[in-house]
């Protein structure tokens, strides 16, 4: 016989169970667990239902499928209705718990670099499908993170000014800023001409930063193009 834990005293205690001596609907003298700070089924109880529902699920895989579809769809609903609250909690414990930031961190770096999520199909469908997402998501790591931007900023006006060999004119370096200078109006003209809120941007057709080669920053390999198809095309080369 288990000892007597009252409900209250297993809080007090801190113990994800209690157990008082009493049968529960179905008449099983078991120890219970906490439903939140609620009472909850018996242990018994909860492996007669995980039984029964691994019986129905051989016996109709069909009817398991329906039902995985209604639990999506009741939690994306209840999602839906709650988003806000949810989002504001994890911001919240994001900032002010150390250690689960460190696990959410370890666990991002751990997933793109067992599923390459950057290079993958999914991450392009996803960014043609969500292009004004994209931009939103591309101001506010900006806004949040202005120091690290910026030395991006420079690491890239660095990378261009590598990439120019030393052989170039100084009539090749006018057509690069005549191309620059026409981006600039085009996207005055937009509308758009704040930093990661361009529609146009000045793109090079061999990348400068690939894995297996570099382009050069010169008039011949540089193009006008939409910034939609700019991030779509990313460094990516084909022949």
């Amino acid at each position: 016989m288990m000892e007597i834990i009252t409900f209250e005293d297993a809080k007090a205690r801190g113990l994800n169970y209690y157990f008082e001596g009493t049968p529960c609907k179905r008449g099983h003298v078991s120890k219970r667990y906490f439903n939140g700070n609620k009472r909850g089924s018996c242990y018994e109880c909860i492996s007669q239902n995980a039984k029964d529902r691994q019986q129905r699920i051989y016996a109709d895989p069909e009817w398991h499928e329906r039902e995985k579809e209604k639990a999506r769809k009741k939690e994306a609903a209840r999602r839906e209705i709650y988003r806000d609250e949810m989002n504001a909690h994890r911001r919240q414990r994001y900032a002010e718990d150390a250690e689960h930031r460190e696990r959410v961190l370890k666990h991002n770096s751990d997933f793109i670099k067992r599923t390459r999520y950057y290079k993958s199909e999914t991450r392009r469908k996803w960014i043609e499908a969500n292009p004004e997402k994209l931009k939103w998501y591309g101001k506010m790591w900006r806004e949040r993170h202005p120091g690290k931007a910026a030395y991006l900023g420079y690491i890239g006006r660095r990378k261009r000014r590598q990439a120019m060999p030393d052989c170039i004119t100084d009539d090749q370096k006018k057509q690069i800023q005549k191309l620059y200078a026409k981006v600039y109006r085009l996207n005055k003209k937009a509308g758009k001409n704040k930093p990661g809120q361009c529609a146009y941007h000045v793109d090079h057709i061999v990348p400068i930063t690939h894995d297996n080669f570099s382009g050069l920053h010169v008039p011949w390999n540089l193009q006008v193009i939409t910034a939609e198809e700019n991030l779509r095309k990313s460094n990516k080369w084909r022949d």
